[in-house]
């Protein structure tokens, strides 16, 4: 992703929903210390610009606002020091350094980027920081973090049985951001064995994929700007704005205010007293990317991109020409292309425009190539084979959906799952809809490359 994002983490902590306690902070019960509960807070917060907390039939808890607004209007503003960042927390003394006499010695997570650079030569990244920083923040009992939904569902975790329903690529691409993730979480815990206390809250890999989801998964929600937290960190957590859901073509513009020392958030749009509010998370993104990115998939998303990998590629290959393409050519063509570096290489065919991406128009080109050499004549042309392969790539996809979704109609999961199980359903029956649309697939591509894949 560019690394453009404006407060690409929308703070999830600031939700209306609270741990199991005898008291009950949405109706404004005072916690054991005397302090406002995050909940109430939040309530007051939202108030004081005209907005509340509701649930929305299809949308489930979003944000709706209790007068007429008209366009330019601030939605919300969220002051400078309820911000977290990356910076923040890296220099932040925790629970866990309250041992340590010395208030000259960098905190824990400073402790553990030195480590980072010492023993892996890179620093920790943002995403490990702010992870790291909500774990520890919880285990000390910060409030505003307790009132996290303590259960993510997500790409990491989602359970075999979905995604199974998935194609083979995406399923490869989810074990790839899980196994990048376990990474992170390794190297953090490697990181922090120094630190005990620190790293008790690391014992198990869930609580960091918890933690991580929370910190990134959406990251690329006001991707649109180029403004910055003023101390250059490009994630913020901020608190309140999870509440916004998702609409395409809904209009807000961030806007740091320095005068206010604020987040500033106005709505290009006009609403209605009552209306839910919404946000664009992002222009341009396929249903793959926002099931990876946000956990759902939007039935209306204007983006239809098709993806397909290595293994894709060369299997259809092998349907549209089986005599150039035997199982030894095809293990070569593995090997070659392993050596090339282009094992994670995706091809994107644009299914609104029914033409290939540029990635997928290289990739026909290169295998056309391979092909000539094994033409009897060195001049001899095969005018229809890219063709054919793309017409074997979308078959294969067809093939791969209707068995998808006749799993998903057959399989019972955990309630708390349903959505995510629609979700991959919603992918599934949109991308099937356009690939089922009579059309010719063109060979032109799009100049514009599919960068957001």
């Amino acid at each position: 992703h560019v690394a453009l994002a404006l407060w690409p983490v929308p703070m999830a902590a600031f939700a209306l929903t609270t741990t199991p306690t005898t008291k009950n902070p949405a109706n404004g019960d005072s916690s054991d210390d005397g302090t406002t509960p995050p909940a109430s807070w939040l309530q007051e917060r939202l108030a004081s610009f005209d907005l509340r907390a509701a649930e929305f039939p299809g949308t489930g808890r979003g944000l709706q606002t209790t007068v007429d607004r008209l366009p330019g209007d601030v939605l919300l503003s969220v002051p400078q020091d309820d911000a977290l960042t990356a910076s923040d927390l890296l220099w932040r003394r925790f629970g866990t350094d309250d041992g340590d006499n010395d208030d000259n010695r960098p905190g824990v997570l400073a402790r553990a980027m030195e480590e980072s650079q010492k023993e892996f030569d890179k620093p920790l990244t943002e995403e490990q920081i702010l992870a790291l920083g909500l774990l520890l923040l919880r285990d000390e009992g910060d409030a505003y973090v307790q009132s996290l939904p303590q259960n993510q569902w997500s790409a990491l975790t989602l359970p075999p049985d979905i995604v199974v329903a998935l194609p083979l690529a995406y399923q490869k691409l989810i074990q790839a951001y899980r196994d990048y993730v376990q990474l992170l979480y390794e190297q953090s815990r490697h990181c922090l064995r120094n630190d005990p206390s620190a790293s008790a809250l690391l014992q198990s890999p869930e609580a960091f994929f918890w933690a991580f989801v929370l910190a990134v998964s959406d990251e690329d929600a006001i991707q649109q700007s180029i403004l910055h937290h003023p101390d250059g960190s490009l994630r913020v957590l901020l608190p309140g704005f999870d509440l916004f859901n998702h609409a395409f073509g809904a209009q807000i513009e961030p806007h740091f205010d320095n005068d206010q020392g604020a987040y500033t958030f106005k709505s290009h749009d006009a609403y209605d007293a009552g209306d839910q509010v919404w946000i664009s998370y992002s222009a341009q993104r396929d249903n793959l990317n926002m099931l990876l990115t946000y956990g759902f998939c939007p039935p209306d998303n204007p983006e239809a991109l098709v993806v397909w990998d290595n293994d894709n590629l060369l299997q259809a290959c092998v349907q549209a020409r089986p005599g150039y393409f035997p199982p030894a050519v095809v293990q070569q063509l593995h090997q070659l292309l392993t050596k090339l570096g282009k094992t994670k290489e995706l091809y994107v065919y644009d299914a609104n425009e029914n033409q290939p991406k540029s990635t997928l128009a290289r990739g026909l080109a290169m295998m056309a190539e391979i092909e000539r050499q094994f033409l009897d004549q060195p001049q001899q042309e095969d005018p229809t084979f890219s063709d054919d392969v793309l017409q074997a790539l979308l078959h294969q996809r067809q093939v791969e959906i209707d068995w998808g979704l006749e799993h998903l109609s057959q399989i019972t999961v955990d309630a708390e799952w349903e959505p995510m199980m629609q979700s991959v359903q919603v992918l599934l029956s949109v991308e099937q809809k356009h690939l089922s649309t009579p059309s010719n697939a063109v060979m032109s591509c799009d100049d514009d490359d599919d960068k957001r894949v």
